[in-house]
């Protein structure tokens, strides 16, 4: 009898076992790499090894799943060195943050910039996915041609989606999330100060330089450089659809969204200042710079530009550009840009300046958008009536504009709410490519009271 019991027993046991083997709680059977059973990033170390595995052993290692358990602090450790460290070691998996929070990581010193080629918690990524994280970075200072983001310095057709950034980051072409992006970022936000250096630079609170979709995402920094915008510095042929930016943005050529602009703006909004600055031509808009088309969207910081150069451009132009919308067409190439199309826009600016210190006749200050001879529509933009638009030489020598007859250029006074006049489009127009527009409310004590999100 006793026999009976010992191997009834023994059998329970190993069953049991067995049972605990084939559960998510058995550290060795679920770690495999899978999306169902992803590796566990419990520690730093393990963060490290996560990264040594891809760096150096990119092929077995590249295209796993890997999800953040706990928050990380790394105060006191060494410069971080990116997942996916060159375009040969790129990122190809899923890594989810879980929810969970990176603090304390660095890239560089105040005084001494690390030259890096891709420059962010991950180096480039392709085809690959982040979610659900959140990076305080203490700051990413780089030197050279780099590409810098919070997230990941560039990405090629990945997705990055609930993920949001602190710190300070400069760089030749920096993004709050991603410097160079043709995927999806949705749902993000960066709260970084972001600078960029050198003449064609791209800087953008969310993507430097951008040809993918940005959605539901936003920036409240200030963003400095040469090609700027609130939420991209560039966004060539892409969408950015229910974006906004709070930040001021300042550089050559500016946007409160985008600055050069080639593809869509829409449901979108700015209220940052925004300056731009150039020796012989500089363009701001409240929402870009460029050609393309902007649809229901408004701007309400103040927006300047500057063109200081005394004498004539021996190459072009001397002008200085502003618009409460669009700045105006610049001098980059854009072969595959839409026309431009600007409808159903607010300017709700409080000032618009432009200087352009060779000839006052080539400073260009328009309430919407200087309206040019290239194949353009716009049609149903709105001012608000007390903006005060002036151009000149300097600002001892400035002329008020009074005559707004000219509803291309300078839009239709503002007669009715503009939160039903955004929300009109979206009742209309409820999606864009698949992508819901957000409706809008107005809140008391809220972006003054200005229209916002209603989600």
């Amino acid at each position: 009898m006793k026999w009976i019991v010992y191997y009834t027993s023994l059998i329970l046991l190993l069953l049991y076992g067995c049972y605990k083997g084939n559960t998510k709680e058995d550290p060795v059977e679920i770690q495999t790499g899978t999306t169902e059973y992803p590796y566990l990033i419990k520690t730093k170390q393990d963060l490290i090894q996560m990264r040594e595995s891809v760096n150096t052993n990119n092929v077995v290692y590249r295209n796993k799943a890997y999800k953040l358990m706990t928050d990380l602090d790394f105060a006191g450790e060494p410069d971080w060195i990116p997942i996916g460290d060159s375009v040969r070691n790129d990122f190809q998996g899923i890594f989810d943050g879980n929810g969970k929070v990176i603090r304390n990581i660095k890239i560089g010193s105040e005084e001494i910039p690390v030259r890096i080629a891709d420059a962010g918690l991950f180096g480039y990524v392709l085809g690959g996915e982040i979610k659900n994280l959140g990076v305080h970075w203490i700051r990413i200072n780089t030197s050279g041609d780099s590409h810098v983001g919070g997230i990941a310095g560039a990405e090629t057709n990945s997705k990055i989606t609930n993920c949001f950034t602190t710190g300070s980051f400069s760089g030749s072409n920096v993004g709050g999330i991603v410097s160079w992006s043709s995927g999806t970022i949705s749902d993000c936000y960066s709260t970084a100060t972001i600078s960029g250096y050198g003449n064609y630079n791209y800087s953008g609170g969310i993507v430097g330089y951008s040809s993918g979709t940005i959605s539901g995402s936003y920036s409240t920094g200030s963003i400095s450089g040469a090609i700027v915008g609130g939420i991209a510095g560039s966004s060539s042929i892409g969408t950015i659809i229910n974006c906004y930016s709070t930040g001021s943005v300042s550089g050559r050529i500016t946007g409160g969204i985008a600055g050069s602009l080639g593809g869509t703006i829409i449901n979108c909004y700015s209220t940052g200042n925004v300056s731009a600055t150039g020796q012989f031509s500089s363009y701001a808009g409240g929402i870009a710079s460029d050609k393309g088309s902007i649809l229901n969207c408004y701007s309400s910081g103040d927006v300047s530009s500057t063109a200081f150069q005394l004498s004539k451009n021996p190459d072009g132009e001397n002008a200085a550009y502003v618009g409460g919308i669009l700045g105006g067409n610049s001098i980059l190439p854009c072969n595959f840009c839409f026309p431009t199309s600007i409808k159903f826009c607010l300017a709700l600016n409080k000032n618009l300046t432009a200087f352009c210190a060779y000839n006052s006749s080539q400073a260009y200050a328009f309430r919407i958008f200087r309206y040019s001879n290239i194949e353009s529509v716009v049609s149903n933009n709105f001012a608000f009536e007390a903006m005060i638009v002036r151009y000149g030489t300097s600002g001892t020598n400035l002329t008020t504009t009074t005559d707004f007859t000219d509803t291309k250029k300078h839009g239709s006074n503002l007669t009715v709410k503009p939160v039903d006049l955004l929300n009109g489009y979206v009742l209309a127009n409820p999606t864009y490519k698949g992508i819901s527009l957000y409706n809008w409310k107005v809140q008391a004590g809220i972006n003054n009271g200005l229209p916002v999100y209603s989600k």
